[in-house]
């Protein structure tokens, strides 16, 4: 499985949304991607969507133009259940066809166990911790 996590630092220059096109395709169309700081709403991230030729997504919008925005984008194949999102994570676990479960968690900023363990979130660090796999991007 192929998973791309990046921060871009907004998205609303045609300069980004190339380079994020041209990863895609140097990556051979990643399974799962993470992408934080997106700067964007859900409307126009859904559009993106479509480039991206991905046939899932979860977002969480940018509370203000100045930073924040999340979003997961998953293939058709793929068996992806968002447990949790918030302005600061989105949180999945991903069901291998051989039955294999792993957990993976996107957090936008400085990822600390204040973070973590902010109202809220407990569960999620609880589980994540149980599970036998974790991936995780900051």
């Amino acid at each position: 499985m192929k998973i791309i996590a990046w921060n871009c630092r907004g998205l609303g220059n045609g300069a980004a949304v190339r380079g994020l096109l041209n990863i895609q395709k140097k990556e051979e169309d990643p399974d799962i991607l993470f992408l934080s700081e997106t700067k964007m709403d859900e409307r126009r991230i859904n559009g993106l969507r479509w480039k991206l030729g991905l046939a899932n997504m979860v977002v969480k919008d940018c509370s203000t133009n100045h930073g924040g925005g999340l979003a997961l984008f998953w293939q058709r194949g793929v068996n992806l259940q968002v447990h949790g999102i918030s302005r600061l994570y989105i949180d999945a676990e991903v069901i291998e066809e051989d039955g294999f479960v792993w957990r993976i968690t996107g957090f936008y900023g400085k990822l600390c166990w204040p973070v973590l363990a902010g109202a809220g979130n407990l569960g999620m660090v609880h589980d994540a911790l149980l599970a036998e796999t974790w991936a995780f991007h900051s």
